[in-house]
């Protein structure tokens, strides 16, 4: 890999320049502006999401921010895989994969048995293709069409990766 990227936990000081990238990752697809108006919560990082959850940021050579990682505890096994967004001009650099392998070991260090992710569907190659397997889907319709052409048909895939093999 030509660039260089550093791996750190977030801090509070970050949760503005997570929520600004969180925003322009999802954007990047294509999705409509009332969508995105209806996703503004969820993709607003605060800086007590960052207190109270394990939160990694990937910086480039040059200290920019170019992704981040989320984990979130559901049970004694399980973690959720909350949040992985990548800058959409980082995309495709291996990125986003640094960032899952590093959730994946940070969970197993945690002692998870279990990673889950709630993937958006544009996220679904990049999840198959690190080895999560697709475990359902879930029904989320959205007002009118997105991308895709579709719209009140939208699902999200359902992904979990087995923590005890890595």
């Amino acid at each position: 890999m030509a660039d260089f990227f550093r791996l750190r936990g977030a801090n509070a000081d970050d949760a503005d320049a997570l929520t600004e990238l969180a925003h322009a990752s999802k954007r990047h697809w294509g999705y409509p502006d009332a969508w995105m108006e209806t996703w503004r919560e969820a993709l607003t990082i605060t800086p007590t999401y960052i207190d109270a959850h394990e939160v990694t940021v990937i910086l480039a050579q040059g200290g920019e921010c170019v992704g981040f990682a989320a984990l979130v505890r559901k049970s004694d096994e399980c973690v959720e895989l909350d949040h992985l967004f990548v800058r959409p001009g980082c995309m495709g650099r291996g990125v986003g994969r640094l960032l899952f392998d590093d959730a994946v070991t940070h969970a197993g260090e945690l002692g998870y048995r279990t990673l889950t992710i709630d993937a958006d569907p544009f996220a679904s190659g990049f999840y198959a293709r690190v080895g999560a397997e697709l475990c359902g889907v879930v029904p989320a319709p959205m007002p009118g069409h997105g991308p895709d052409g579709w719209g009140d048909q939208r699902t999200r895939p359902q992904y979990r990766f087995d923590l005890s093999r890595e």
